[in-house]
C-alpha cells in the first residue's frame, strides 16, 4: 500500500476519520498552547534583552565617567587620555576586573599624583596584584598603593615594590592590606 492510499483509507474509514480528527484537534490545541508560551517567551526574552542593553549601556555610561574623570586628574586629553582608556580596556579584557573597576584605578592612582607614563610603566600592574592578593576592589588596591607611597615619600616608581610588600605583609600575618594600610597612613600622614 503507498502512502497515498494509506492516507485515502484512514480518511474514508468512519472510525480512524474520527480519531484523526479527534487527534487533529488536540494536536491544534497542543499547537495552539505551544503558540502561547512562546509569545510569553518572547516577551519575557524581549524584557530580558531590554533589561541587559540597560545594564549595558549603564556601565558603558559609568565607564566613560571614569574615563572623564581620568582625564581630569591628569590634566590629559586626547592621544593620552585615549591612551588611558585603551590600558583600562585591556585591563577588563586580561583580568578578573572590568573596564571601569581598571579606570576607577587609574583614576585614584591619578589622584595621588601619578602620570600616565607611571601609571603605564608599572603602578596599574602593581596595584592589580595587590587587589588579587588582598582579595580587594582594584580602585581600593589603588588608594592604598597610593597612599603608601605618599606616607613613605617613595615614587611612583616604587608602586610594585609597595604592592608586593603589602601582599606580602597581609599573606604573612593576621592583617589584612587594609589594615596595614590604615595604620601606616595614621602614623606618616
Amino acid at each position: 500500500m503507498t502512502t497515498d492510499e494509506l492516507r485515502e483509507s484512514l480518511l474514508m474509514s468512519p472510525k480512524n476519520g474520527y480519531n484523526l480528527m479527534t487527534s487533529g484537534a488536540v494536536l491544534k490545541s497542543f499547537g495552539d498552547g505551544l503558540v502561547r508560551i512562546g509569545r510569553t517567551l518572547s516577551i519575557a526574552s524581549i524584557a530580558l534583552l531590554i533589561t541587559k542593553g540597560r545594564q549595558l549601556i549603564n556601565e558603558v555610561e559609568e565607564f566613560g565617567n571614569k574615563i572623564a574623570q581620568v582625564g581630569g586628574y591628569l590634566q590629559v586629553s586626547g592621544a593620552e587620555l585615549d591612551n588611558m582608556r585603551v590600558l583600562a580596556l585591556k585591563f577588563g579584557k586580561d583580568t578578573i576586573f572590568s573596564a571601569t573597576e581598571a579606570a576607577e584605578a587609574i583614576s585614584e592612582l591619578a589622584k595621588a599624583g601619578m602620570d600616565s607614563a607611571q601609571i603605564a610603566g608599572g603602578a596599574l600592574d602593581a596595584t592589580l596584584q595587590l587587589a588579587a592578593a588582598g582579595q580587594m576592589e582594584f580602585g581600593e588596591a589603588a588608594k592604598v598603593t597610593a597612599q603608601a607611597i605618599k606616607a613613605f615619600r617613595l615614587e611612583a616608581e616604587d608602586a610594585t615594590g609597595v604592592a608586593d610588600a603589602l601582599a606580602g605583609a597581609a599573606s604573612n600575618s593576621v592583617a589584612t592590606v587594609e589594615g596595614l594600610a590604615d595604620g601606616f597612613t595614621r602614623k606618616y600622614n
